[in-house]
């Protein structure tokens, strides 16, 4: 007798929070808001017989309502990033070494 069997993958994902500095000032920023609205267009009523398993009639109205509005997310973004202006000195530049070699030979 063999025994079988099946490998089951099972994914299971951990939101984490990342977070990276950069130095600099914000001036503009926008905030971005999706807004999700489900609009009613017609409305389809039905006629049922009186064990509701055979329909009579049946009519459609058109129309044009909200039926349903929610906001999904805000999200910042940031337009207006200023950022420091890094000033860097040129390094100076070592003497040449003194001894043989180093300097002009005159005759």
């Amino acid at each position: 007798m063999s025994a079988m069997y099946e490998t089951v993958r099972v994914v299971e994902e951990a939101p984490k929070t990342a977070v990276v500095e950069e130095r600099g000032w914000v001036s503009l920023y926008r905030l971005i808001s999706t807004v999700v609205r489900t609009i009613v267009t017609q409305v389809i009523v039905r006629l049922m017989s009186p064990d509701g398993t055979v329909e009579v009639s049946r009519y459609v109205l058109p129309t044009r309502y909200v039926e349903r509005e929610a906001v999904r997310s805000v999200a910042t973004v940031f337009v207006g990033v200023k950022r420091p202006q890094v000033q860097t000195q040129p390094s100076p530049v070592p003497p040449a070494p003194e001894g043989k070699g180093a300097g002009v030979s005159v005759r």
